[in-house]
C-alpha cells in the first residue's frame, strides 16, 4: 500500500543554532556600529553648526561694537563741534554786552575761570566771570541746558560764596544755552539766576528787563 509519509523536519544541530546565533550578534553589532556612525556624524555637523553659528554670533557682535564705537566717535565729534559753536556764540564780549543792557557796568572779564580756596586747590570752574565793582557774575554755559545744571550752578555758587575769594562782593549767578527749555528757563529764574539763550547768530537774556531782582549769594 502506497502511503504518503509527511517530509520529516529539517534537523537542526547545536552547530546551526551557535552560528545562526553569531549571525545575529554580528547583524546587531554591525547595526549598532552604523548607528552610532550616524549618531557621532550627527553630533559633529551638530558641533560644526554650532561653531559656525558662534562664530557668525562673534563677528555680528564685533560688527555691532565697531559700528558702535563709530556712532559714540561721530556723535562726540558732533558734541564737540556743537560746544565749539555753543563757546563762540556765548564769549564773554556778547554776554557782557547782555548784561550792559540791564545796567550792569562790567570792568573784567574772565573765560574758563579757575577759583580756589585758602589752599589754592581748585573749588570751582566757571565758563565766564564778569565783575562789576562789588558784584561778581559767574555765568555756567550748556550746549543744552537742564534743571540739573542750574542745580549744579547753585552747588557751585554756594561753594564759592563759602571761600574768601570774593569776600564783600556780592555774587550772581547766571545759566547759557543752546537750547533752553521754558520749564527750565522758569526753573532758573526761580533759583533767582539770569538766562541766556541761543536765538538764532545771537544770544538774549532773560529776563530782558530790569524789574527781575536776582539772587546774590
Amino acid at each position: 500500500m502506497a502511503a504518503e509519509q509527511a517530509a520529516a523536519p529539517e534537523k537542526v544541530t547545536l552547530d546551526d543554532l551557535y552560528r545562526y546565533l553569531a549571525e545575529e550578534r554580528k547583524t546587531r553589532e554591525e547595526t549598532t556600529k552604523e548607528w552610532n556612525e550616524n549618531i557621532a556624524k550627527e553630533r559633529k555637523a551638530r558641533e560644526e553648526a554650532a561653531r559656525e553659528w558662534d562664530k557668525k554670533m562673534a563677528e555680528e557682535r564685533k560688527a555691532r561694537e565697531e559700528a558702535a564705537k563709530e556712532w559714540d566717535k561721530k556723535m562726540g565729534d558732533l558734541g564737540n563741534r556743537l560746544g565749539d559753536v555753543v563757546e563762540y556764540t556765548f564769549v564773554p564780549d556778547a554776554v557782557m554786552r547782555k548784561f550792559a543792557e540791564l545796567g550792569y557796568e562790567i570792568e573784567t572779564a574772565a573765560r574758563d575761570y579757575t577759583i580756589t580756596g585758602a589752599d589754592r586747590h581748585s573749588i570751582a570752574e566757571v565758563d565766564i566771570l564778569l565783575q562789576d565793582g562789588d558784584t561778581v557774575i559767574l555765568v555756567e554755559i550748556k550746549t543744552k541746558l537742564t534743571k540739573a545744571h542750574i542745580d549744579e550752578h547753585v552747588q557751585r555758587m554756594q561753594k564759592v560764596r563759602d571761600t574768601k575769594r570774593f569776600e564783600g562782593k556780592a555774587l550772581i549767578g547766571a545759566a547759557a544755552g543752546a537750547v533752553v527749555s521754558g520749564e527750565t528757563k522758569a526753573y532758573a529764574l526761580q533759583q533767582g539766576m539770569y538766562v541766556l539763550e541761543q536765538t538764532g547768530e545771537a544770544i538774549q537774556i532773560v529776563p530782558r528787563d530790569r524789574s527781575f531782582v536776582p539772587r546774590k549769594w
